[in-house]
């Protein structure tokens, strides 16, 4: 029998607090004392994420905000999660 993949999701690692606020989402990087602010489309994307949204629930939804084709908007969304695990506010974790 072969073992089932694993699902990959995104979460926020420990170091990582966040709050709404206003019109823009405040994430704070604790292990390197930063602060990010998040507005617009980055906002509108963390908000998701923290919803749980599917992956192509996700392209569907910055493709509508965007007014982009899946293509382009696929793009932009790994665009932007690249960037915030460059800056380590989230990582990958296999689940079961």
């Amino acid at each position: 029998m072969t073992p089932s993949p694993k699902l990959t999701v995104l979460i926020s690692p420990p170091h990582v607090q966040w709050a709404v606020d206003a019109d823009q989402i405040v994430v704070v990087d604790s292990s390197r004392a930063r602060l990010y602010f998040l507005q617009g489309v980055e906002a509108a994307l963390w908000g998701w994420l923290a919803l749980s949204y599917s992956y192509p629930k996700l392209i569907d939804m910055l493709g509508s905000l965007l007014g982009v084709p899946p293509a382009e908007a696929e793009a932009a969304l790994i665009n932007i999660i690249h960037g915030w695990e460059t800056a380590r506010l989230l990582q990958r974790e296999a689940v079961d």
